[in-house]
């Protein structure tokens, strides 16, 4: 799921919008376990919807619920499921990772465990380099898929001396470096037209040497977000994406500390901190880029126009983090989740702003 399709999640309303996340055992396709766990938080969005709305809007919900997990394949599963059922819509979303069991009924989708799940499931495209040409693998979350496209498996051969006389350069033995950039050249050209029509961050593998004169010859050096050295031509896609697992940790971490630090040095001018302070400025459209801690809730209620810490005896009650979040998307924003603590020191929550 891109984040267009966030987008308009967020920006969806009206009574009742049935949320369910579930996570799911890819070892064990058809398990009953799946099946029982399923059912309960069936059962749990049925309590909630019986709750909100008159029995003749919730029995036709709850159709739109049962017909929508119908439709889940669970003898190949994925590893989690997200549901979103309302009066007009109803959508089906496999994820590449697993999430925390969950159902939210309320007059909005409630997107923050799927958005966690898309975070932690990033699409990249892995392009293993050698001097005769590439392979290329995209990567969506644990799925590793090799492309058969464009070119790829890319195979090229420089010309040599015993090739016509009219060729673009001579080459003998010792012009290695030109006949490398050759190959690397034809490469470039087919990740070009790859990337148009599905751009991706890159993830290079190859020898320094190779790495070092496809930089030169390339311009796709801004969409690189990692680096792997070493011959991995002949290993499997599977085998390829444990490979540059490591280099993909150390963008997000990197990643993360870089929008931490973004908002530090902004507030008081660009960026507020803390949960009340960021959900005024989310909710008035000001969102640009909100990072927040993966476990922060923050359960709230609206006195006037301003935002106050509910008591847990207390009903009617939100979650002001997962409010801002939704406003942030709503509004065209990005949100980035940090691990725990990584913002203690500006309230565990901060939001770059427009203006």
């Amino acid at each position: 799921m891109n984040k267009e399709a966030l987008e308009q999640l967020a920006k969806l309303r009206g009574a009742p919008a049935v949320s369910i996340l579930c996570p799911l055992d890819t070892r064990r396709p058809g398990n009953p376990h799946d099946t029982a766990t399923l059912a309960t938080l069936r059962d749990r969005a049925a309590e909630q919807v019986r709750a909100t709305v008159e029995k003749g809007a919730a029995t036709s919900t709850m159709s739109r619920v049962d017909d929508a997990l119908a439709s889940l394949d669970l003898q190949h599963p994925p590893p989690g499921v997200a549901v979103f059922v309302s009066t007009d819509v109803s959508q089906v979303v496999p994820l590449d990772t697993s999430v925390d069991p969950e159902v939210v009924v309320g007059e909005r989708f409630a997107i923050r465990g799927l958005l966690t799940a898309v975070l932690q499931s990033p699409r990249v495209r892995v392009v293993a380099l050698s001097q005769t040409g590439a392979r290329c693998i995209d990567l969506t979350g644990s799925n590793a898929t090799e492309r058969l496209d464009h070119g790829f498996p890319l195979e090229v051969h420089a010309p040599v001396e015993a090739d016509a006389p009219h060729r673009d350069f001579p080459l003998d033995e010792h012009e290695h470096a030109e006949a490398a950039k050759f190959a690397l050249r034809a490469v470039a050209k087919a990740l070009r037209a790859l990337q148009r029509h599905d751009d991706r961050p890159l993830v290079l593998l190859g020898a320094e040497r190779d790495l070092a004169y496809f930089d030169e010859i390339t311009d796709e050096g801004a969409s690189v977000i990692g680096r792997v050295h070493g011959d991995y031509e002949r290993e499997a896609a599977t085998a390829i994406a444990e490979i540059v697992r490591p280099a993909l940790d150390a963008y997000q971490h990197e990643r993360q500390q870089l929008a931490g630090d973004e908002v530090r040095e902004a507030i008081g001018s660009r960026a507020v901190a803390g949960v009340t302070q960021t959900w005024t400025a989310a909710r008035a459209g000001r969102g640009h880029r909100l990072v927040v801690e993966q476990s922060l809730r923050f359960p709230a209620h609206v006195v006037g126009e301003a935002l106050e810490a509910a008591r847990p005896d207390e009903s009617d009650v939100f979650d002001a983090v997962e409010d801002t979040i939704e406003e942030v998307i709503r509004h065209g924003g990005d949100v980035i989740v940090v691990p725990q603590d990584c913002l203690s020191d500006v309230g565990r929550i901060a939001l770059l702003t427009r203006y």
